[in-house]
């Protein structure tokens, strides 16, 4: 019967069918906790404490711009190229006003300037030759006259706001002065520095001016040429210099630092170290004898002479180094460039320091 057939059935082992491995039972590791990571302090990004705004590009598809000038009242802006050409814009529009070109006997034009009166425009050029060139009321250039010619490249040019000469530096290490309308038979020379003339500086008074080679600085008489201070410096590679409108300050600029120098009576100087992306390729002197501004990589950088630090910069859309940089005699204009083939001219305007 029914007790019969239970007694009877096969008894069952739960097992796993074959093929078949039971799972282990689940082990949890014990508890890691992640790593704690600090977090970095903000770097807070820089600000700009001069108002600087872009005014305009002067378009270049042609060789390179190597020079560049206002006139005294900021109308105008003179440029020479790479391939001779001269050209004098509308530093307003950037139109061009007027035009010269084929000057074989300056060739490369690296130094340019515009008279106070915007009478005459001189050049020099890498041949040595300096050269004044006539200008119209409209800025149409005519005829010129020959100036003094360096035995080397010509690297500073100057024309005297009060006295109408014009000066001139060589790579020989030459000075030159006279005359902005006259032959070169009237030439006072001043043969003290031994390299490059990197910078000279033009009294608004008086009759003292200033130069350097980056390894020396002298002081001397624009009447007689005698040279009444002259400071001897460690010789250094520099890439750019500039002198404030007082002749009190000088800033020497390289890849690595640049030197702010006070001098005359007693002589301080101050190190200010670069990193790569801060490297000095131009320089000029802001007229308020406060600020310098540095062309470096893509940019300009105005730097605070007394405190040794940037208060402000901005982009040139280029990647170049910008080189060649000039200001208005008020100092509310810069224009700059890079000195490469189809490298433009950009014009901006400088305001006032901002509060903070």
């Amino acid at each position: 019967g029914k007790d019969r057939d239970e007694a009877a059935a096969p008894s069952v082992t739960e097992t796993a069918p074959k093929g078949i491995v039971s799972k282990p039972p689940e082990v949890k590791p014990p508890g890691i906790k992640p790593p704690t990571v600090k977090a970095e302090p903000e770097v807070p990004s820089f600000v700009n404490r001069i108002a600087m705004e872009k005014l305009l590009t002067i378009d270049n598809k042609m060789w390179a711009f190597q020079s560049l000038a206002f006139s005294e009242d900021g109308t105008w802006l003179a440029a020479g190229k790479m391939d001779s050409v001269i050209v004098l814009f509308d530093a307003m529009t950037g139109g061009v006003l007027g035009q010269v070109e084929d000057l074989r006997e300056l060739g490369q034009v690296t130094q340019v300037a515009i008279s106070a009166d915007k009478s005459r425009l001189v050049a020099g050029g890498y041949s040595g030759e300096t050269k004044a060139f006539e200008i119209s009321s409209a800025g149409k250039i005519g005829g010129s006259v020959n100036l003094y010619r360096h035995g080397k490249e010509v690297t500073n040019l100057q024309v005297s706001k009060k006295y109408g000469f014009v000066i001139s530096g060589g790579k020989d290490g030459t000075i030159a002065w006279q005359p902005v309308d006259k032959a070169n038979n009237q030439v006072r020379l001043l043969q003290e520095l031994k390299d490059n003339v990197m910078a000279i500086g033009l009294p608004d008074t008086g009759s003292d001016a200033w130069a350097t080679d980056g390894s020396a600085v002298v002081k001397f008489s624009l009447k007689d040429s005698s040279i009444s201070e002259k400071l001897d410096r460690k010789n250094q590679y520099w890439q750019a210099a500039a002198f404030s409108a007082d002749g009190n300050k000088l800033v020497l600029g390289g890849y690595s630092e640049m030197n702010l120098v006070n001098l005359w009576r007693p002589t301080t100087e101050r190190v200010v170290k670069l990193n790569a992306e801060e490297a000095i390729h131009g320089l000029v002197f802001h007229p308020n004898g406060k600020w310098f501004i540095a062309g470096v990589r893509g940019k300009v950088v105005i730097w605070d002479f007394e405190a040794g630090e940037k208060i402000a910069e901005h982009k040139c859309d280029t990647i170049q180094y910008i080189k060649t940089l000039a200001l208005s005699t008020d100092g509310s204009l810069l224009a700059v460039t890079a000195n490469s083939a189809q490298e433009d001219i950009v014009v901006f305007r400088i305001g006032k320091e901002l509060q903070p």
